[in-house]
């Protein structure tokens, strides 16, 4: 199997998470430069709205995480009317477009999983998570 014509094993070896995510998207691995800034957007793309915070606290504690993980996922749709094709014509023919939402995906993400950890433990939920430039 290969991503973008690199072999899978070849990416699990030698590049990380946000390389192979930059691939995916962009078609090619990242430079540093386009790393870092590829990690800052996802970054500033991950605060998670209180509405998505509040769905899920609704949801028992004992749910299964990937029923959850799709619960917040839905409530996503709800709250970004900028990606909405009912409220904006076309929001996805832009390719910025699309790639804002992909930001928000792979940024919000880390946070959900983090929150459905944190609510299984019975600890506070949280809306963002520290960004560490250093952390692959």
């Amino acid at each position: 199997m290969e991503y973008r014509g690199i072999p899978i094993e070849q990416l699990a070896e030698k590049s990380n998470f946000y390389e192979t995510a930059y691939l995916v998207i962009f078609g090619e691995l990242p430079n540093h430069e386009s790393l870092e800034t590829f990690k800052r957007e996802i970054y500033n793309h991950s605060f998670l709205d209180t509405h998505v915070l509040r769905v899920l606290d609704a949801l028992r504690f004992d749910a299964h995480p990937m029923s959850q993980m799709v619960t917040c996922f839905s409530a996503l749709g709800g709250v970004y009317s900028d990606a909405n094709p009912s409220l904006v014509k076309n929001p996805y023919k832009d390719f910025n477009v699309r790639v804002k939402q992909m930001y928000r995906i792979l940024g919000q993400s880390a946070v959900i999983a983090a929150n459905i950890y944190r609510k299984l433990y019975g600890l506070p939920l949280i809306s963002n998570y520290e960004y560490n430039p250093d952390h692959s």
